[in-house]
């Protein structure tokens, strides 16, 4: 189900792209105040801010999260943390732990995490959070899961890291189109 939702959403992106361009294109012709997206000038806005368009913040954090999430469900861990036992102090552990870790920078006088005037909106802290805490979740989850026996081997690390592109890969290329076509359709408005 969750792949077809993807796909259909893919499929709803390029048909919006695609008919958003040509009817940036036909109004630019007709002399509307609308950028034409085949000038000169947009080519050259195209291929100079293709990366910057493609592989952004949204992207960066997508993917650490979306690892994080697919190495916490199969190492097992939310499964120990319903079952009770010396699992799932573990689990609780490393759990509280990590909130401590995220929290402690805030607590430090004269805190270079903070923002220039000392506020949390916008911080170094606030928006390196969502990388801190996957990393924190896919170390912990790659430990609990050799620990119990799913991880067997040094080379079935890279399998169980790659394990959030290969689960979450659709909504990943969803969110690249989503924001390719957000970012031309805006510069063909401006």
């Amino acid at each position: 189900m969750m792949n077809k939702a993807g796909a259909v959403l893919i499929l709803v992106e390029v048909a919006v792209l695609v008919l958003g361009v040509m009817l940036a294109w036909v109004l630019s012709v007709l002399g509307c105040d609308v950028g034409n997206p085949f000038a000169e000038d947009s080519v050259r806005w195209l291929f100079s801010s293709w990366s910057s368009m493609v592989a952004d913040y949204g992207l960066a954090c997508a993917i650490f999260v979306l690892t994080s999430v697919a190495c916490v469900s199969e190492s097992g861990m939310v499964g120990m943390l319903k079952k009770g036992g010396r699992a799932s102090v573990y689990a609780a552990s490393v759990l509280l732990c990590g909130i401590v870790f995220l929290l402690c920078p805030l607590a430090m006088k004269h805190n270079p995490l903070l923002g220039i005037t000392g506020e949390l909106l916008p911080s170094p802290w606030l928006t390196g959070v969502p990388f801190v805490a996957s990393c924190w979740l896919i170390v912990s989850s790659l430990l609990f899961a050799v620990a119990s026996g799913k991880v067997k081997g040094l080379l079935s690390v890279p399998e169980f890291l790659s394990l959030g592109l290969r689960r979450f890969g659709l909504w990943i290329v969803a969110y690249m189109l989503g924001d390719f076509a957000f970012n031309i359709l805006r510069h063909c408005i401006e």
